[in-house]
């Protein structure tokens, strides 16, 4: 009860005081406002301890001025955290110093999950709710120039300014916009719908368009809309790809060997992958009227078409093995396309297990024991259905091919409606 005793205990422990929020430095707040809080626990360490317990007032004192000032610290914090969350998170920590020490390596979140007999979520909220939270405008790195802060790393490349701005914009055009011109961009640009696709025939397209234009280019699924639009109108129809046939492709692709080896009559072509694609489908056609042998090597789950294998289509051959050995062996052209097609991506990963052994490099390239030339549509999955080294290799002139694309499908317009 001596005040005099007290006051001079306090003034001899105030170091004390300073030692122990030192731990705290890192965590932002003012240390002023924590050593005063500091002294609160001091005080009430000198007014609880027992002088008959044998025990320095040291270790009564720190505890206590500890305990007061992550109370403090709890109490004002930004974000509140309930005291049970916390309890889990301390448990936690002494476990992971348990396991530490028994096992000389970090514990992973299962094995503290374990230890405590508890969820591995819970263990993952509680260490996530004692972290301190951290400003965006904490500083990372200054070195005499504008100083790195969190905000920079952190930041969102997607929704950026000038996206806010164009989306602002975009809905300032709309709001000008008819209810039935709105209509129109949705059903076009978000459900994916054109003028067949909302319900207009066939039949009636294909008379509106042909008063418009001289001639249709139509990409799409079903090879029987393009047949029914070709039936139906009085101008060219040209089929740019569908679920079955990439005609004007497989143009391209017999322009090409004819412009590196001047013929095409008696050359081979060996077609690795899916032999069930439409590129395969368009090249045994396009292989048979050239004159050309083409052999395709596929698993039997890819297997080509039988009706257009057997089928009796000009003086070329086509053929059908699983053996890429077999299909390449005197190949004056080797051509693969992409294992995903349209309409196959969420069987992306079997097929990728499938289709491995066809893959086009450099050790299946050698198997011609010839100087074979590499072929490809674009666009390529390297390191898929063809690798880096084939893909830029002296013997390719997939970028030749590419390049006749566009002359080719010139032609076949020109050819189609010159008049």
């Amino acid at each position: 009860g001596d005040q005099d005793a007290r006051e001079q205990l306090i003034q001899g422990n105030l170091r004390l005081v300073l030692s122990v929020i030192q731990r705290f430095s890192s965590r932002g707040e003012n240390p002023d406002d924590l050593f005063q809080v500091g002294c609160v626990g001091l005080i009430k360490a000198i007014d609880n301890f027992d002088i008959t317990q044998p025990v320095k007032f040291s270790t009564y004192g720190v505890p206590m001025i500890i305990g007061e000032i992550r109370r403090y610290l709890r109490d004002n914090s930004a974000i509140r955290v309930s005291r049970s969350l916390r309890d889990t998170a301390y448990r936690v920590m002494q476990a992971r110093e348990k396991l530490m020490a028994a096992s000389q390596r970090e514990p992973t979140v299962e094995q503290l999950a374990k230890e405590l007999d508890i969820p591995r979520e819970d263990v993952v909220f509680a260490m996530d709710a004692i972290s301190d939270p951290v400003s965006l405008f904490d500083p990372i790195y200054s070195d005499s120039g504008d100083t790195v802060c969190v905000m920079d790393q952190v930041k969102d490349t997607k929704n950026t300014d000038e996206r806010w701005l164009e989306q602002i914009a975009l809905k300032e055009a709309m709001s000008h916009l008819t209810e039935r011109e709105r209509r129109i961009l949705a059903m076009r640009f978000y459900q994916g719908k054109t003028q067949m696709g909302r319900g207009e025939t066939i039949l009636d397209t294909a008379h509106v368009l042909e008063r418009y234009l001289a001639g249709i280019v139509i990409r799409t699924y079903s090879q029987k809309d393009v047949e029914d639009l070709a039936a139906n109108a009085s101008i060219p129809v040209i089929n740019a790809l569908t679920d079955d046939f990439h005609p004007c492709q497989a143009l391209t692709d017999v322009f090409t060997m004819l412009e590196y080896k001047g013929k095409t009559d008696g050359l081979k072509m060996a077609y690795l992958g899916d032999g069930a694609s439409n590129m395969a489908n368009s090249l045994m056609l396009a292989c048979k009227l050239a004159g050309m042998e083409i052999a395709i090597a596929a698993p039997e789950e890819d297997k080509p078409r039988e009706d257009i294998l057997s089928m009796d289509f000009g003086s070329g051959h086509a053929s059908w093995s699983t053996s890429v050995k077999e299909a390449m062996d005197g190949a004056d052209f080797v051509y693969t396309d992409v294992w995903v097609s349209m309409g196959f991506e969420e069987e992306a990963k079997e097929r990728m297990k499938i289709l491995a052994p066809y893959q086009l490099n450099m050790e299946n390239l050698l198997l011609s024991g010839k100087d074979t030339k590499v072929l490809h549509c674009l666009p390529a999955h390297r390191g898929q259905e063809i690798t880096d080294e084939v893909m830029d290799c002296k013997a390719s002139i997939v970028f030749d091919q590419a390049e006749n694309r566009l002359h080719v499908q010139k032609a076949i317009m020109a050819l189609l409606m010159g008049n």
